[in-house]
């Protein structure tokens, strides 16, 4: 059963990164535990929702001890399930900064 759903929305998206899709069905589900990264690295979680058609995004920022480090969220407007969650990983790799997102707090490492 594929539970991925795509409109023509989703496929522009797509093609306005140059990527093609590829719609897989799922052979076997697996148990995956979250890993901190090493150091120097952060990890990122990052999510996307869409409610009553008005879309958000969001992610997580933690260090190579789990420690929470920073977040962001993004209210999209009017969107799909899938351009929140792209949207998601695009605004994580440029650090939540951009496009009017905000960060929740600022969480400083000095000590």
């Amino acid at each position: 059963m594929n539970f991925l759903y795509w409109n023509v929305r989703d496929f522009a998206f797509l093609d306005s990164f140059a990527v093609s899709a590829n719609c897989r069905s799922v052979k076997d589900i697996i148990l995956v535990l979250w890993k901190a990264p090493s150091s120097p690295w952060l990890k990122v979680n990052t999510d996307g929702s869409v409610i009553g058609g008005h879309a958000a995004c969001g992610g997580l920022f933690h260090d190579s001890l789990g420690t929470f480090r920073s977040d962001f969220y993004c209210n999209i407007g009017i969107q799909t399930v899938f351009y929140a969650e792209v949207l998601g990983i695009i605004l994580a790799i440029g650090d939540g900064g951009v496009s009017g997102c905000q960060p929740s707090w600022d969480v400083d490492d000095a000590a």
